[in-house]
Formats: structure tokens, sequence, C-alpha cells
């Protein structure tokens, strides 16, 4: 099986641009985005919330200055080999829990986001698509199921891009 590297550990300046976005603040309205599926199922202090962003947007800055390291930050999707389509990896985004009778606070612990992106060949460009928390499962087939369920989502987001005349070249 061929690894493909993606654009964004190349070492060379990239674009980052997320999807339906018409703004200039691509990566904000990602760290919004990513933001507000988090906070559905955690609790954030201001402490926290800031660390967490500061997080997702260390990564996007990262990777356009095409500096992610291949595997630890960003990894191919081989599932999808049709498609330049890689995951922007965040293993340590620090969340709370709250006991919804008790009211009180979990310790707290990391967990797992992923963006999904496509690039093409020859640009200098990614686009995100989708982004979820990867949740593990005891049972690795389940987790493998969620994850790939997560994907197609992404993949069907680039199809409707694709169908409508946006420009993706």
């Amino acid at each position: 099986m061929v690894i493909k590297q993606s654009i964004c550990s190349g070492g060379k300046p990239v674009h980052y641009h997320w999807r339906y976005n018409c703004s200039d603040n691509h990566i904000e309205e990602t760290v919004e985005k990513i933001m507000d599926i988090l906070k559905r199922k955690y609790v954030f202090n201001m402490l926290t919330e800031a660390d967490a962003e500061a997080l997702i947007e260390d990564r996007l800055e990262l990777a356009e200055r095409g500096r992610l390291t291949p595997e630890e930050h960003v990894k191919s999707i081989s599932s999808q080999p049709q498609l330049d389509m890689f995951e922007i990896r965040w293993n340590d985004i620090f969340v709370r829990d709250q006991d919804p009778v008790s009211g009180i606070y979990s310790d707290g612990y990391s967990i797992l986001m992923r963006l999904y992106y496509v690039e093409k060949s020859g640009c200098d460009w990614f686009l995100g698509l989708h982004a979820h928390e990867k949740e593990i499962n005891t049972d690795d087939t389940i987790t493998k199921h969620r994850q790939n369920t997560e994907i197609e989502i992404a993949v069907k987001l680039w199809d409707e891009l694709s169908a409508d005349g946006s420009p993706v070249d």
C-alpha cells in the first residue's frame, strides 16, 4: 500500500479553507465549529476552553506552514484511495464531564478529534470538510465503523461541493 504524503507536511506554506466559509477567517471558523462540537458534550471553563482553542488553532497554523508531522499530526485516509483525503489529528484536547444530577465535574481527560480534508495534486491549498470526536470503543470493529461513518460524511460533502460547480481545481 502506498502512503500518500500531505502538502501539510511538505515543508512549504499552503492555504487552508474551511468549507462554505466566504470570509478570510477559515482557521477561526474551524476552531469555532470544533468547539461547538465539543461543547455539546463537555464542560469548559475559561482556561480549558482557551487551551482547547489554542491547540486547534496551532495545529491548523502548522498545517498551513507545511509543518505537520506525518502519522502524529496528519494521516492519509486509506479507505478513500480515489481522493487525496487526510485527517488532521488532535490526541490531547482536555475535557471534563458534568454529572447531570449532582452537578459534580469529572476529573479531566484527553479526547481525540479529527478533521478530514482534501487536497488536489499540484495545488497549494487544502479544504477542511468535516470534524468529529473520535470515540474509542473496547471493540476495535465498532471504533473503525464509527470513524468510517464520519469519513463518509466528509466524502459526501466533497461530492456535493464538486457537483454544485464550486471551484475545486
